[in-house]
């Protein structure tokens, strides 16, 4: 009998992750879904072994802790934002309530591969066309989407008194400030200089290219 009821029934792991689905069937993207299913089941997974949570009620009292226990374990700045957002845009607790790393331009080393392509202009990072979109990539390492946008009222100073880049609709459809370190300041400024609020930064020509800006990231790190 203990065996059958064992067979029917749910661990509780396996509730407390079925009970997140509704919630990631709303997400836009499939690889969002992908991406918010895995983290999920990280927090709740550490929720069970370090905590013996048993309801979502209880693990939300617990996101602070894992934040804590990434950083302990030697995660990058970048990945720790990454399974927090999951987890934060699931229990509605706003990113900023929680000590987290900083993350800086420079620890983005994702990028696509060249596949041995040749230089062309479209592809050249040297090009002039290309300068404006080149630059701030180096700096702020966002998506071209992303880049393309940027609006006049996007360069913002947030509640610590960082400059930042406000990045609208990016990765899993989340708003959020890129911070510039100091150095790269008035290059970014200089961006921004004169537009109007909903003036875009960059016209389309500009991003009009097939220039890696993914690698460009990796580069300006090393």
């Amino acid at each position: 009998m203990a065996k059958q009821n064992k067979v029917r029934g749910k661990s509780i792991t396996r509730q407390l992750r079925d009970e997140t689905e509704s919630f990631i069937a709303e997400l836009k993207s499939s690889v969002t879904q992908k991406n918010y299913r895995k983290w999920l089941t990280a927090f709740i997974n550490y929720c069970r072994e370090q905590h013996n949570c048993k309801t979502h009620t209880e693990c939300k009292e617990h996101i602070q802790d894992y934040s804590d226990y990434l950083q302990e374990k030697g995660y990058k700045p970048a990945t720790i934002h990454n399974y927090l957002a999951a987890v934060c845009s699931f229990y509605d607790v706003p990113m900023n309530t929680i000590t987290k790393p900083i993350r800086y331009t420079a620890e983005y080393t994702k990028s696509r591969s060249d596949n041995g392509k040749k230089i062309r202009a479209d592809n050249n990072p040297d090009n002039p066309r290309y300068a404006r979109t080149v630059e701030l990539q180096k700096v702020v390492g966002i998506r071209v989407s992303e880049l393309a946008k940027l609006e006049g009222r996007d360069l913002r100073i947030d509640e610590s008194g960082h400059m930042c880049i406000f990045v609208k609709d990016g990765k899993g459809g989340k708003d959020s400030l890129q911070r510039i370190l100091p150095e790269d300041q008035e290059f970014v400024k200089s961006c921004f200089e004169g537009l109007g609020e909903k003036e875009k930064v960059f016209k389309p020509i500009e991003l009009s290219n097939s220039v890696d800006y993914h690698i460009i990231r990796a580069i300006q790190a090393k």
